[in-house]
C-alpha cells in the first residue's frame, strides 16, 4: 500500500511518498504566476571523478505544472537553486524557505553555486560554492533547498513554490533574452542576453545600467493624461514657479544659472532641466513612482539659489540624465517656498502614476 505523508512548510508544501527502498525523485511545482526555472547541485561520489558536484540547469516549470529535476536508483545529496520572471522580464533569484523539523527531507540552505542565465549548462567542481569566482557568461546564484538523499530520504519527494512576477524585491541576476523596451527619454533599447543595445546594435554605455538590477532607467507604461484634472494642475503649479526662476550663482561649479524647467509625461516621467552661463544641462528624468518624495534634500547656494534632489527609492539608480544612470533627481529654485510648492504638487501627482516598472514587450 502507497503511504503518503503530506508536510506543511512556510512559503511551500513538500510531499513525500517511498515507492522503493533504494530510488529518489526530486519534483518541484510552480502555484505562482510566473514561471520558474530549476538549477541543481549533485553531490557524487565517483572512482571516475572522484568526490564533485554536478551542477546542471535549467528546469522550467511553468505555472500549475510540476516537472522532475533529479532521479537517481542510489541517490545523493542535491543542493536546489531557483529563479522567476519578474513583470519587468528580469529574471530574479527565488529563495526557498522550508520548515517542518527534522521529518522534512527538505532543509535551507545557503549555497552559491555558478550558473549561466538564459542557456543550458552543465559542469563539474570539486568545491562547493562560488567564492572562487565563475567563468565568463556564468554568475553566482544561491542555492536555497537542500534534499539529503542519501540519509535514507529515499521515495517520491514533491516540493512547491510560489513565485509572484510582482514581487520585485529580490535580487536580479539577469534579464530574459529578447525584452524590449523603451528608456527614460524614448530611445528603443531591446536585451540580446548578454547585453543592452539599441535599435542600431550599438550597446549601450556601462554608465547607463543600474549595476543592482542590470537595467537601464526604463519607460513606465502610460497610465494617466497629464491633461486631465487634476494633473493638469499640478502641473500648471510647478511650471509656473521653474518659469518664473531668476539667475542665480551655483557656488558649487561657479556658474551662473539662467533656466529652470520641469515637464510630465502620461507615463509618470518627471523632467528637470536647467541651463547655465556656459549652456544647458542634460535633462534630470525619472518616474515620480520610483522617487523618495518624502525626503528632499536642499543644498543653499548663494542666496536666492536652492538646489533640491529626491533620492531614488531602495538606492537604485532611476534616473536617467544624458548617459547615465543617477540615484537622485535634481533642479533649481530660488526660495524654499518655491520648493515646498513643488514637493507638494508632485506628491500630489505621484498618485497617479503608481507603476515605476519599466513597461516591456517580450513578444
Amino acid at each position: 500500500m502507497l503511504v503518503r505523508v503530506l508536510l506543511f512548510v512556510l512559503g511551500a508544501v513538500a510531499l513525500f511518498s517511498p515507492f522503493r527502498a533504494d530510488a529518489s525523485v526530486v519534483s518541484i511545482c510552480n502555484q505562482g504566476d510566473t514561471s520558474l526555472n530549476v538549477t541543481i547541485a549533485v553531490y557524487t561520489k565517483s572512482i571516475l571523478w572522484g568526490d564533485s558536484y554536478h551542477v546542471t540547469g535549467w528546469y522550467a516549470v511553468e505555472p500549475a505544472k510540476c516537472a522532475t529535476v533529479y532521479s537517481a536508483e542510489d541517490p545523493e545529496s542535491v543542493y536546489l537553486g531557483f529563479t522567476y520572471l519578474g513583470s519587468d522580464q528580469s529574471v530574479r533569484k527565488y529563495v526557498s524557505d522550508p520548515s517542518g523539523g527534522q521529518d522534512n527531507p527538505f532543509k535551507a540552505v545557503s549555497e552559491s553555486f555558478c550558473v549561466a542565465v538564459g542557456q543550458a549548462f552543465d559542469y563539474r567542481t570539486k568545491v562547493k560554492g562560488a567564492a572562487g569566482g565563475c567563468q565568463a557568461a556564468f554568475q553566482p546564484l544561491e542555492f536555497s533547498l537542500y534534499a539529503a538523499l542519501d540519509s535514507d530520504n529515499y521515495g517520491r519527494l514533491e516540493y512547491t513554490l510560489f513565485p509572484r512576477r510582482e514581487d520585485l524585491d529580490e535580487d536580479v541576476v539577469g534579464t530574459r533574452a529578447g525584452t524590449t523596451a523603451r528608456l527614460i527619454f524614448g530611445d528603443v533599447v531591446q536585451f540580446d542576453g548578454a547585453q543592452w543595445t539599441y535599435t542600431n546594435g550599438s550597446a549601450l554605455p556601462h554608465s547607463l545600467i543600474n549595476q543592482k538590477t542590470n537595467l537601464p532607467p526604463l519607460l513606465p507604461k502610460a497610465q494617466f493624461s497629464t491633461d486631465k484634472a487634476p494633473v493638469a494642475q499640478y502641473l500648471k503649479q510647478i511650471k509656473d514657479v521653474t518659469n518664473a526662476f531668476q539667475q542665480c550663482r551655483d557656488t558649487g561649479r561657479g556658474a551662473e544659472m539662467m533656466s529652470s524647467r520641469f515637464d510630465l509625461d502620461d507615463h509618470g516621467v518627471a523632467a528637470f532641466a536647467s541651463s547655465d552661463n556656459m549652456g544647458a544641462n542634460p535633462p534630470y528624468g525619472a518616474a515620480v513612482a520610483n522617487l523618495d518624495l518624502d525626503n528632499p534634500h536642499f543644498d543653499d547656494h548663494d542666496p536666492g539659489c536652492l538646489f533640491v534632489g529626491f533620492d531614488c527609492k531602495n538606492g537604485m539608480q532611476c534616473v536617467r540624465q544624458g548617459n547615465d544612470a543617477q540615484t537622485s533627481l535634481s533642479f533649481w529654485v530660488n526660495s524654499r517656498d518655491q520648493a515646498n510648492a513643488i514637493v507638494a504638487a508632485l506628491k500630489a501627482i505621484a498618485a497617479f502614476y503608481p507603476d515605476g516598472q519599466g513597461e516591456v514587450d517580450n513578444r
